[in-house]
Parts: C-alpha cells; sequence; structure tokens
C-alpha cells in the first residue's frame, strides 16, 4: 500500500492534510467478510428461489461480481489494494512515501536519501501515524529497524 506524501520546507506538521481519512485504515476480516457477503444483496433471494441451471449459475456469478465491486467501493483499504481507495493528502517537511505491506506488517518510510524499515506495524498503528498531528515528530520519537507499532 503506497501512501504518498507531499515533502519540502513549508509542509511541516501535515499541513496538507485532507480527504477521507478512513483511507487510511484497513478493512478487518469481518468487515471484508460482510461486504463480499451475497446475501446482502436483492438478487440473492431471486438466485435462492431458481431451480439448477445455467441462468441460475450466471446469476449466482454476476451477484459475486457485484459484490465485489461494492466491497471496492468502501473507503477502507484491503490486503492487496496497492494505492488508497479514496485521495487522501499527506505533508511532511521531511518524511517521504510511505509503503505499507499488511501481510507482513512492515512499514518502509523515505526520509530524506534513506528508506528505513519498521518492522511489526499493525494496520491500525499505520493508520494512526498517518493521522497524526507531525509524521515527522513521531517518527522521531521511534528509532529505525526496531520493531514495534507507530
Amino acid at each position: 500500500m503506497l501512501f504518498e506524501l507531499l515533502t519540502g520546507r513549508g509542509l511541516s506538521d501535515n499541513s496538507a492534510k485532507g480527504g477521507d481519512r478512513r483511507a487510511t485504515e484497513m478493512q478487518t476480516e469481518r468487515e471484508h467478510a460482510d461486504l463480499l457477503d451475497i446475501r446482502n444483496l436483492p438478487d440473492y433471494q431471486v438466485w435462492k428461489a431458481m431451480p439448477p441451471g445455467p441462468a441460475k449459475s450466471a446469476l449466482l456469478m454476476r451477484i459475486k461480481l457485484e459484490a465485489e465491486e461494492m466491497e471496492k467501493g468502501y473507503p477502507k483499504y484491503w490486503k492487496e489494494d496497492k494505492v488508497p481507495r479514496r485521495t487522501i493528502s499527506q505533508s511532511s517537511s521531511w518524511v517521504g512515501d510511505i509503503n505499507y505491506e499488511p501481510r507482513t506488517n512492515t512499514a518502509y518510510i523515505q526520509m530524506g536519501d534513506k528508506v528505513y524499515t519498521y518492522p511489526g506495524v499493525s494496520p491500525e498503528g499505520m493508520a494512526r501515524l498517518l493521522n497524526s498531528p507531525s509524521i515527522g515528530k513521531r517518527l522521531n520519537e521511534l528509532k529505525p529497524y526496531v520493531g514495534g507499532d507507530f
């Protein structure tokens, strides 16, 4: 998941923070399952009442695709997403882009011309960092390469 940050002088304390803040959060397993649950869709009852056959199979495929499209419209990201689902803006005078791997709970954070690795970062910890009053100040309190949450 790539969180792009505007970087440069005059951009301290997340001065350019904006957008849908839910885009900094990852769906829970439960939210993901509920969003893909076809029983929540209107055509499910129609499909359930149909006799077996190709028409029923085709409708089921369409219902599953509809659920997947609805899930993609949810603002919180999922593990396979590469970028946030909603436009968000972040800024820092010295922190650059943040690449977060929710499957391994690892954050790769650009600072100057170096990339620092932060293992052990939960999705909730990443959201806290991105929504903190100052990303740089928060990172300055932590040491790179040390496991732990933000």
